[in-house]
């Protein structure tokens, strides 16, 4: 083992993973884990200002990524830029926010996945029916033209062609879907992203608990009672949200429930199988960080009943999982005061100088700006409300709450102090059909 050089880091974000769940279903992982942050917290309750703050160390009014502004161009390399220059930067992301469509430009390598491009080598099979002028079968002939006239990628275009066919083919039969929501796909990139001789640093998005929810012949069938091609597309989730209550609609929720639950457990299967592979690929120490960037309403009655992640603060939003397994430690340790997401660098750091720094703190907070969503509100929902800023605070097991409405009386001049006004600047983000495709299909637009 090299011992004298600095260690591979691996930052896997696991999208949209609330703590419980993962401590009920994710024991594989729980059992490598070397080093647990059991109290972290989010600065956000979704992917964009989330990230922000793990890629910048601030909070959401500061780093200005939200509902109003989705770019991250303005945010520079943040503290990877004060990694040592031996590191290589790369990523593997399956979220379609953190790609150079939204501003994402400061990796030396970022390769993107989705349901139609598993192999990032390969062309993207959405994007280019989005783009042609053709109907099928004649738009499918000239994907099959332009994948062959394309050299190298041409056995991954012509496989990320097969597996939307099969995919769709099993829509029709009807059938379980052979392909999860991208996890084998973002781990087999991954271990490929690993330098041998390194360092590397490797950001590395998985979506599969993330929405819309499917079976698929990956997860444990024992955990889920509905039809095989049923998927969480087939309601509104502000058919909820806006209602008084599930809406009629408590089978529907129980199996959104079941099939995230089994998301997470599908996925503690694949990631702790990536752990092992990425930790062989090289002779080089590898230390893996495994967290969620947020997490998850399930409908549940504390949670006033709301679903997604959208226009919230809640706790199950923002207390994620955080692991980390450092094959250089001889004990396990949990640490269980409050830690913030937004110290994700200051960690990375300590590890690249062979310690896990102290990051608990007394006061962590979050913040949001707007619903989280890219299209616009229903007609029926109030947009003065659902796009609100909304801040929280922690002071020990104390947790405050409040808007720019004025929702919450008794919140402690501290913690308003850390925010100051409530003002921040949008400047909007414009795409392209494609990418527009993809949030529509992950609910943000």
């Amino acid at each position: 083992m090299v011992t004298d050089q600095y260690p591979n880091i691996c930052l896997i974000v696991l999208d949209t993973l609330r703590k419980d769940v993962f401590e009920d279903h994710a024991t594989e992982i729980q059992s490598l884990s070397d080093v647990e942050f059991s109290e972290m917290r989010a600065t956000a309750g979704w992917t964009v200002p989330s990230h922000g703050s793990i890629f910048t160390g601030e909070l959401t009014h500061e780093h200005g990524v939200h509902s109003e502004s989705f770019d991250f161009s303005g945010i520079g390399d943040g503290w990877m830029g004060d990694l040592p220059g031996e590191y290589s930067l790369r990523a593997v992301s399956a979220n379609q926010y953190i790609s150079p469509q939204f501003g994402v430009d400061w990796f030396d390598e970022l390769r993107e996945v989705s349901p139609t491009r598993r192999f990032a080598g390969g062309m993207d099979v959405q994007t280019f029916l989005r783009e042609t002028d053709s109907e099928p079968p004649r738009s499918y002939l000239q994907f099959l033209g332009e994948a062959v006239s394309s050299g190298e990628s041409i056995a991954p275009s012509l496989a990320n062609g097969a597996a939307l066919k099969l995919t769709s083919l099993c829509e029709r039969i009807p059938a379980e879907s052979p392909f999860d929501g991208g996890a084998r796909s973002v781990s087999r990139e991954l271990v490929d992203l690993v330098d041998e001789d390194g360092p590397t640093f490797c950001y590395a998005n998985y979506m599969d608990a993330h929405g819309p929810h499917a079976p698929h012949r990956g997860m444990d069938s024992s955990m889920y009672d509905c039809p095989p091609t049923w998927h969480t597309k087939m309601y509104d989730d502000w058919t909820i949200n806006l209602a008084d209550g599930l809406a009629g609609l408590e089978a529907e929720v129980e199996w959104m429930r079941q099939l995230y639950r089994a998301d997470v457990e599908y996925l503690d299967r694949v990631i702790a199988e990536t752990v092992g592979r990425v930790q062989e690929t090289t002779d080089r120490p590898t230390v893996v960080i495994i967290c969620g960037d947020h997490g998850e309403m399930l409908g549940f009655d504390y949670e006033d009943y709301r679903v997604q992640h959208l226009c919230s603060l809640h706790d199950s939003l923002l207390h994620v999982p955080f692991h980390i397994v450092d094959p250089r430690r001889e004990e396990s340790e949990t640490r269980d005061g409050l830690a913030s997401l937004a110290d994700v660098g200051e960690i990375v750091r300590g590890l690249v100088a062979g310690h896990v720094p102290n990051v608990s703190r007394e006061r962590v907070f979050a913040e949001i700006a707007g619903a989280g969503t890219y299209g616009d509100l229903p007609d029926e929902a109030d947009e003065e409300y659902w796009n609100r800023w909304q801040r929280a605070a922690y002071d020990g097991e104390t947790r405050y709450v409040w808007d720019e409405l004025g929702g919450c009386e008794d919140v402690p001049e501290w913690a308003t102090d850390r925010f100051g006004e409530w003002e921040f600047d949008g400047g909007g983000s414009d795409v392209d059909d494609a990418v527009m495709g993809r949030l529509e299909e992950l609910g943000y637009a």
